[in-house]
């Protein structure tokens, strides 16, 4: 009897472990199987993601083959627009050239104008103080030598020949 016992003590735990083993397989297959629904939820939200993507991915792609087609055309436009400002800017600078060469002729030509201006006063001065140091001078060669100051400064008629208008031609002339 002792063997029936410990025969029945023996099925008896060989039957609780494969209970144990049963249920630890239950909660491992549910616990397993919820993890499954939850990584499932996860690729389901994952896959409708990247199709979302996919798609955007797809649209942005057509629109840089449609740019794609367009940027020989709009690499000619802006070539051809950089030509133009190109030769504006050239045609500008010429232009700025021109007026500035002109600006320094003129103001080299009132240079020599005012140049000459200054010698002709320095003379007349010199010539009225001749005359007005020599008391024995009349006093019409003060107003000649004025009128001929005068008349050299507004004198319009230059023809570039370097002659002076007529004057008083030296001291002969200042003398009584």
């Amino acid at each position: 009897m002792q063997s029936l016992d410990t025969q029945s003590v023996l099925i008896l735990f060989i039957a609780g472990v494969v209970v144990l083993q049963a249920v630890g397989i239950a909660v491992f297959f549910t616990i397993t199987a919820r993890s499954c629904r939850l990584h499932k939820m996860s690729v389901n939200r994952i896959s409708t993601n990247t199709s979302q993507k996919l798609l955007q991915m797809e649209r942005i792609l057509d629109g840089v083959v449609e740019f794609e087609k367009k940027l020989p055309a709009l690499a000619s436009a802006l070539s051809n627009q950089l030509t133009f400002v190109a030769d504006r800017a050239d045609r500008v600078d010429h232009e700025l050239q021109k007026g500035i060469g002109a600006i320094r002729e003129g103001l080299a030509v009132g240079d020599r104008k005012f140049e000459e201006g200054l010698v002709n006063f320095e003379r007349q001065t010199a010539l009225v103080q001749r005359v007005v140091r020599h008391p024995a001078l009349q006093v019409t060669a003060v107003v000649r030598a004025g009128l001929a100051f005068v008349s050299r400064l507004l004198d319009r008629h230059d023809d570039g020949s370097g002659r002076q208008p007529a004057g008083p031609a030296g001291d002969d002339e200042i003398f009584i």
